[in-house]
C-alpha cells in the first residue's frame, strides 16, 4: 500500500527506471509502467472511487466539474488531499521531476484530475507558459498546493490580508491512468507540435495507462489534447513552477497571460 508518511519512499513504489527523453518537436519525456502493477492498482481505484461519486470529503477534493472552456470534467488537486492518488502532490514526486529535468523549481504544484468523455473537442494549441499565484509559502519542506483561499488565474483572494506570489509554470506533467486499452484511431492522444499554427501534430502520445509524459514548459512546448473518439479518457496533469524573474531571464517577454474575465 501507499504510505504517504514521514518515511515514505518513492523508489519503493516505482517500476520504470527508463524514461525515455525524445527531442522532437520539442524536447520531452516519456515512460512507460511507471510504477509497480500493485501501486498503479490502488491509483487507479483511488482514481475510479472520486469518478464515480458526487462528494469527495474524505479525500479532501470537490467532485468533478465540467469546465467548458476545455470540454473536460476535472477535481483540483488541494493542499489537504489524502489518498494513494496525493502521491502525486507529495514533495518526493516533486523533487523527483525536477530532478529528471535537471531544472530548479519552487515547491509550488497546481493539477488535478482530468475525465474527457467520449466524443470531447479536441483543445487549442498551447504552450503552458502561463503565471499561476500561490499563498506565500518558502518553508522548501512539503509542496505549497494552490487552493479556494487564493485564484490561480489571477491572485484575486478569498482572505483579508492573504500574503500571495506570482509564479510561472516551469514544467508540465500528464500521467495516463483508468483508461480502456487504447487502440490506433481511438484518439485521446496528447498530440505535440512544432507551432501553434500547425493543422497536424508532429508526434503523439496516446493514452496507455501507466504511462507519463513529462516536458519543461517553453515558448516553444506546443501540445493539445485530441478528441477520444472511441473511449473516455482520463489523466492526472500537473505543473510544477518557477519565480517569474527566473522565468524572464530564461526565455524574455513570453509569458502567456490568462485572459481577463
Amino acid at each position: 500500500m501507499i504510505e504517504l508518511d514521514a518515511g515514505f519512499r518513492l523508489d519503493e513504489v516505482l517500476e520504470s527506471r527508463r524514461w525515455i527523453r525524445r527531442s522532437a518537436p520539442f524536447p520531452h519525456i516519456v515512460a512507460h509502467k511507471v510504477f509497480a502493477d500493485e501501486i498503479y492498482a490502488e491509483l487507479e481505484a483511488s482514481f475510479k472511487t472520486l469518478l464515480a461519486a458526487p462528494s469527495q470529503e474524505h479525500f479532501n477534493v470537490g467532485p468533478f466539474r465540467h469546465r467548458s472552456a476545455y470540454d473536460v470534467y476535472s477535481i483540483g488537486f488541494t493542499p489537504r488531499m489524502t489518498g494513494p492518488l496525493s502521491l502525486f502532490i507529495s514533495r518526493s514526486w516533486h523533487d523527483r521531476l525536477a530532478a529528471v529535468l535537471g531544472m530548479t523549481v519552487t515547491g509550488d504544484i497546481n493539477g488535478g484530475l482530468h475525465h474527457h468523455r467520449v466524443g470531447s473537442a479536441s483543445g487549442r494549441i498551447h504552450n503552458d507558459l502561463n503565471p499561476g499565484w500561490f499563498p506565500l509559502a518558502d518553508d522548501g519542506v512539503g509542496t505549497n498546493v494552490s487552493d479556494e483561499r487564493c485564484d490561480y488565474h489571477s491572485g484575486a483572494t478569498a482572505e483579508a490580508g492573504l500574503a500571495v506570489q506570482e509564479r510561472v509554470r516551469a514544467a508540465a506533467m500528464l500521467f495516463y491512468i483508468n483508461n480502456p486499452p487504447w487502440r490506433a484511431g481511438d484518439g485521446g492522444e496528447t498530440g505535440l507540435y512544432l507551432s501553434a499554427s500547425d493543422s497536424e501534430p508532429a508526434a503523439s502520445v496516446p493514452p496507455i495507462n501507466n504511462t507519463l509524459l513529462l516536458f519543461e514548459c517553453t515558448p516553444y512546448s506546443y501540445h493539445r489534447f485530441l478528441s477520444n473518439r472511441r473511449n473516455e479518457r482520463n489523466s492526472i496533469i500537473l505543473w510544477l513552477h518557477r519565480t517569474k524573474a527566473e522565468t524572464v531571464l530564461r526565455w524574455g517577454n513570453k509569458i502567456v497571460y490568462w485572459p481577463k474575465s
